[in-house]
């Protein structure tokens, strides 16, 4: 799936991998190998701005914010009547992670980024409730902010979806 909001304007190659990390069966699933922690050799920090499960913004979206007045106007969208968390973009660029549902149960989850490089791979998972788990009947946007060193490469986004795994539990 290609976010309808990479916009070229922000000069970035962002690309989304979705992988399945489990089917909800009983039991806990099984690892997923394309979000194994302490596989990349080169780790680096992740600020988290916050994280929740409504948002202003109400289409799907990975974008990277690398500059103030962008990052002011996506979060006026975002949580209007709210200051934004302060980003220092001299040094740090912010990953938006945005998705939609038909109901609640769903959280994102910023687990690791790597340096590649002059590139970062930034691993995210999507925590889906189980198939039998009651949810609200309700349109979430579950999102995550994160601050990253400001690299001049790509960055690329892993997304896993664990299905009945709660934020927090081993990938």
């Amino acid at each position: 799936m290609t976010p309808r909001s990479a916009r070229p304007w922000l000069g970035l190659g962002l690309s989304l991998l979705a992988l399945m990390g489990g089917c909800g069966a009983a039991g806990t699933p099984p690892p997923d190998p394309a979000l194994a922690l302490g596989a990349c050799a080169d780790p680096v920090a992740v600020r988290s701005l916050g994280s929740g499960l409504l948002s202003g913004l109400m289409d799907e979206r990975i974008t990277l914010v690398r500059d103030q007045p962008a990052w002011a106007a996506l979060w006026a969208q975002h949580a209007p009547g709210r200051p934004a968390p302060s980003v220092d973009f001299a040094t740090e660029q912010v990953l938006v992670v945005l998705r939609q549902h038909p109901t609640g149960g769903y959280a994102l989850e910023v687990v690791e980024a790597c340096r590649e490089g002059d590139s970062l791979t930034v691993r995210v998972v999507e925590h889906a409730p189980g198939p039998d788990e009651a949810t609200v009947q309700i349109l979430t946007q579950p999102w995550a902010f994160v601050a990253l060193p400001r690299l001049t490469g790509r960055v690329t986004v892993r997304l896993a979806i664990r299905v009945g795994s709660p934020p927090g539990a081993a990938p």
